[in-house]
């Protein structure tokens, strides 16, 4: 698999350009808009609002003509364990979204311990306010679901630490006097081997929340 993806294409219009100009000056400062150069320098460029100018016109073109540039090749092998090579690309892609998150969308309480669901928080001033656990549940939900997919990438070494002993098997003739009896497996006298099936149970149904969320939650993963 090879991907290479390049950054959103960004729009450069008459403001931009005023911006670039007055490199010095800075924007959105104390000044109000009709004292701010840079926003009457940029309000001359675009032309009133029912007969744009010919440079914002320009600048439109151009944002068009221009695509963000996607390259995307998938061998053959990628598809043998589809599963495990998403997964590849999924865990340090929302890593790396929790590191710069700059917001947080909403998230069911069903979907997080009860200690951070909204019906516990603190009464809202506002209507509109999002309540004290709002961004504890994201960073909830990201968790699990970071959590799930590195699971989901290392194979299926987590079952390691439910299982200890040794394994010991020996192929055996299910009955000894006769030559042509079949074989089966037997436990050996050194076999010790044990797996704690229920912790590994609650371990697979963790990774199967988390792929969960990531499915829910799916359109929220923005920054």
């Amino acid at each position: 698999m090879k991907v290479k993806i390049g950054p959103y294409t960004k729009w450069i219009g008459p403001y931009q350009i005023a911006r670039a100009i007055f490199f010095w000056k800075d924007h959105y400062n104390d000044l109000s808009e009709d004292e701010d150069i840079v926003h009457r320098f940029g309000s001359y460029l675009s032309g009133p609002k029912d007969k744009p100018s010919r440079l914002l016109r320009l600048c439109q073109w151009i944002y068009e003509k221009r695509e963000r540039k996607i390259k995307v090749h998938i061998d053959n092998y990628d598809t043998w364990s589809a599963d495990h090579t998403l997964a590849l690309i999924i865990y340090p892609l929302l890593v790396r979204l929790k590191e710069i998150k700059m917001g947080s969308p909403f998230v069911d309480d069903e979907d997080v311990p009860e200690n951070i669901r909204s019906i516990n928080a603190e009464p809202k001033v506002h209507e509109y306010d999002t309540d004290e656990f709002h961004d504890a549940r994201w960073d909830y939900v990201l968790d699990e679901m970071i959590w799930a997919f590195e699971q989901h990438k290392n194979g299926d070494e987590w079952v390691d630490q439910y299982t200890s002993g040794n394994i010991d098997l020996q192929i055996v003739k299910i009955d000894q006097d006769d030559p042509n009896s079949l074989s089966t497996l037997k436990h050996g006298p050194n076999h010790t081997y044990t797996r704690a099936e229920d912790k590994i149970a609650a371990h697979r149904a963790r990774m199967d929340n988390g792929r969960r969320l990531f499915a829910k939650y799916y359109e929220s993963l923005w920054n």
